[in-house]
């Protein structure tokens, strides 16, 4: 991979409590055309024949096979040739769904905490005086605080409604 250039290099503040600044930059890179993936085909292993798998790769002789490798590499390649014929003749195919990426939306009052902590940062680090240093560790702890509460009242709501469904949905997707 060859860097072509970066733009866009911008201090933000930091996440948390952290004294240590995230810098965010744009990288321009030539890479090869993306492939299809998110819609190709990929092996449905809870479908498959195992009994038919295992007859197949039984039947292979893995002597006669292997006999003419010399280096792990060949052996590998020879052995994932094997496999993946297999796993091609024995697994059947489904389409892949693209899933949307979900980023989290915050309420107004959480997103404006947000903006402000942003503005306290830059503030900070263009003037460096310990009174904006202090002003930016109390809204960024606001900040911290709102978050805590939005969180902890999606999760005390989740409970109270007796839907333990939509609970461990919730407790799932935190991991």
């Amino acid at each position: 991979m060859y860097v072509l250039c970066y733009d866009d290099v911008q201090i933000l503040p930091p996440l948390g409590n952290s004294d240590h600044s995230i810098v965010s930059f744009k990288l321009f890179t030539s890479l090869p055309p993306p492939t299809a993936q998110a819609n190709s085909d990929a092996p449905n292993f809870s479908k498959a024949d195992w009994p038919g798998l295992c007859c197949y790769l039984s039947a292979v002789n893995w002597q006669s096979e292997f006999s003419g490798c010399v280096s792990v590499n060949e052996y590998w390649d020879t052995f994932v040739h094997f496999v993946s014929k297999g796993i091609d003749d024995f697994v059947p195919k489904y389409k892949r769904t693209k899933h949307a990426v979900s980023s989290k939306l915050y309420p107004r009052y959480v997103r404006k905490l947000f903006a402000k902590k942003n503005v306290c940062w830059k503030l900070y680090k263009q003037f460096k005086n310990d009174a904006l240093y202090a002003k930016y560790k109390r809204v960024a702890n606001l900040c911290t605080k709102a978050i805590i509460e939005y969180n902890t009242n999606i999760e005390n709501s989740l409970v109270s409604d007796g839907r333990i469904g939509c609970f461990y949905k919730h407790a799932n997707k935190k991991n």
